[in-house]
């Protein structure tokens, strides 16, 4: 999962977020990590491993706290 994005306020969290679903559609769990982002645009990735049952997910890219991200660039790769 890659994002590119940048924070115009300090001290701003973006959040990689992968909502996991098993075959029914049903949550299979969330992967979320929480990444300090600065006011240039920057390039933020990491690896997510899904669960075992896993059969899609939903990919977010949003702020982690009330402060705006500002968000360029999306990509997951499955």
């Amino acid at each position: 999962m890659a994002i590119r994005a940048r924070c115009p306020e300090p001290d701003t969290f973006t959040r990689l977020q992968v909502n996991w679903l098993d075959h029914s559609g049903r949550s299979d769990g969330v992967s979320l990590i929480p990444v300090k982002c600065t006011d240039q645009w920057a390039d933020y990735s990491t690896i997510l491993k899904a669960p075992p049952e896993a059969a899609s997910g939903q990919f977010y890219v949003t702020g982690h706290t009330e402060k705006p991200v500002l968000i360029q660039h999306t990509s997951m790769t499955w």
